[in-house]
């Protein structure tokens, strides 16, 4: 693969952060958005900007089309029948529909969710929510010293009261990449529903999630846009969720006194839903599957591997955990604060993410106040990695 003329793609790359090129290692918030994807929003409200499913002229049937093309690509991307696609705000949205249109209408004062001590707020706050309001115990799948995750008692965890399992693929903290295979077997042996959080791992797991029952990821951690998530769901809930949002679109019929709920997926998509967003989606999934997945996991593995032995040579840096890592690298520096590491670095172009990123009680397990992250993808090169970490010792020796 050229990586220097797929980079040409990404034109904020060319950016500069006052003198100095920009060094954008900051993918795991956000991801860079390629030319083919604003292309595709840009052509969208240029040339086919109208509401979707509703209008009978031309303009709104070439929405339209594009519209569910995308949520054809999405689906065959994942491994999921299309109409198992449900496009929401993000992911946040997507986790909070499993919680309350799922699980919280036959959630009890006895029942329990399994989660992990790694969990992002979004797949955190709407468990203690819903457990707040209704009884109900989070149970937690414990860390190991490297702080991969200890399956040893899984069995213990989940029981006949457990409703769902919900854990992420990839921590967004530690980058660390979680055996969910053999948590969703172990589910699934149980006959309890499994919940992925994919949004570090959607961009290198073709297939990966089409065993479990529920799938969240955003599309703009895909090199896709903002303001669009998807939540996949396998068709033996379709009949069981109901609406969370009720309005236009989701209704098959209604009069003065009733009203009839739309077919699954449309059913949990009320309102006018973010067109142009879910069509540069799809555009960003055609381009990503035109490198391949397998060769965007090589290069992102070759340049991580180059990542932490870099951060090796530098004094009192602190790598969060060991083992199988996918893309991401946090790690403290004893005697630092993190937020002037990532201020500093900032002043030599170098884009990185400081603090708890939104997983608090993780960071403060590991009795820390927050934590700096590097987070690359395939656009990244050799160069940047090195330099950003020459510009890391620079920051340290300031401080």
């Amino acid at each position: 693969m050229d990586w220097k003329n797929v980079r040409e793609s990404f034109p904020i790359l060319k950016k500069k952060i006052g003198d100095y090129p920009l060094i954008y290692l900051d993918s795991a918030a956000s991801s860079c958005v390629a030319q083919p994807v604003a292309d595709a929003i840009y052509s969208y409200y240029t040339s086919e900007h109208s509401n979707v499913h509703r209008g009978a002229h031309t303009l709104s049937g070439q929405a339209t089309d594009k519209f569910e093309r995308s949520r054809q690509i999405v689906a065959e991307f994942l491994g999921f029948r299309e109409e198992s696609c449900v496009f929401t705000r993000g992911a946040t949205e997507a986790l909070n529909i499993v919680a309350r249109c799922y699980v919280e209408p036959n959630f009890c004062a006895s029942d329990n969710v399994v989660l992990t001590r790694l969990e992002h707020h979004a797949n955190l706050v709407p468990w203690l929510d819903l457990c707040g309001r209704k009884g109900g115990e989070v149970r937690y799948i414990e860390l190991n010293d490297d702080l991969s995750l200890n399956l040893s008692n899984l069995d213990s965890l989940i029981d006949g009261d457990t409703k769902l399992v919900s854990v992420p693929h990839i921590s967004n903290v530690v980058g660390l990449e979680n055996d969910i295979q053999a948590i969703i077997a172990k589910s699934q042996l149980k006959g309890v529903p499994i919940c992925i959080d994919a949004c570090q791992g959607v961009a290198h797991a073709k297939g990966a999630y089409s065993q479990a029952d529920f799938v969240a990821f955003s599309g703009h951690k895909i090199c896709g846009p903002t303001g669009v998530g998807v939540l996949l769901v396998s068709s033996k809930y379709h009949s069981v969720i109901k609406p969370h949002f009720h309005g236009g679109n989701m209704i098959s019929t209604v009069s003065y006194d009733r009203f009839e709920v739309d077919s699954f997926p449309h059913s949990l998509e009320a309102g006018t839903p973010p067109i142009a967003q879910v069509i540069g989606l799809g555009a960003a999934i055609e381009f990503l599957s035109q490198l391949t997945i397998e060769e965007i996991h090589r290069r992102e593995n070759h340049l991580i591997e180059l990542l932490e032995n870099e951060l090796k040579s530098v004094d009192d840096v602190i790598v969060l955990g060991s083992g199988k890592r996918n893309s991401i690298v946090s790690f403290a520096v004893k005697g630092k604060h993190h937020n002037d590491i990532g201020t500093l670095l900032d002043t030599y172009g170098v884009a990185i993410r400081t603090g708890h990123h939104c997983a608090e009680p993780l960071v403060k397990l590991l009795n820390l106040d927050g934590v700096c992250r590097f987070s690359l993808a395939f656009y990244n090169t050799e160069e940047e990695i090195v330099q950003a970490t020459k510009y890391l010792k620079a920051v340290l020796k300031m401080l």
